[in-house]
């Protein structure tokens, strides 16, 4: 089953306690968060900067990832999925967060081999590039949960819901 979502993207300072004030906001609303990923922006940029010395191709100046890197260890890319997105942004703009929203996909798999694979050569077939996806499941489980961020959702839900069936 593949159902479109409302990801919930915040930037939090990178210090101890952002993520605790962040959930207990919506949590004492009684707001449950069921999938998340946290991005340390700095890792991303780090990976730029290699990529660059491999395939030497001039993106930026090494001053410039330089000043970027500094900037971005104060911050860290939370982006989650809630029981209530749209009381969620709501919340968390009255606690003085920006939020932002993106359209995902959601689904939850076989907890078995190949189904990533699956998925991913259905919307390959179809030209839709998977931008990220970040899912988690115990070793025992029997299910998991994925959330997709690609570049077409429409076609992306037709390539899914078509040969779902």
């Amino acid at each position: 089953m593949f159902t479109r979502s409302i990801q919930l993207g915040v930037f939090l300072e990178n210090k101890p306690g952002e993520l605790s004030r962040l959930a207990r906001v919506l949590g004492d609303r009684g707001i449950n968060i069921t999938a998340m990923s946290i991005q340390d922006p700095t890792e991303y940029i780090q990976g730029l900067f290699k990529a660059r010395e491999v395939t030497t191709r001039r993106i930026a100046s090494t001053a410039s990832y330089g000043a970027v890197l500094k900037e971005a260890a104060l911050l860290t890319l939370i982006r989650f999925i809630t029981s209530e997105p749209e009381r969620s942004v709501e919340i968390l703009a009255q606690a003085g967060y920006t939020v932002n929203t993106e359209e995902v996909i959601l689904t939850v798999l076989d907890n078995r081999p190949g189904q990533l694979a699956s998925i991913s050569e259905k919307l390959a077939r179809r030209n839709v590039n998977i931008d990220y996806t970040y899912g988690s499941a115990l070793e025992e489980a029997k299910r998991a949960l994925f959330v997709f961020r690609v570049s077409d959702i429409d076609a992306a839900m037709k390539a899914l819901e078509n040969e779902a069936g």
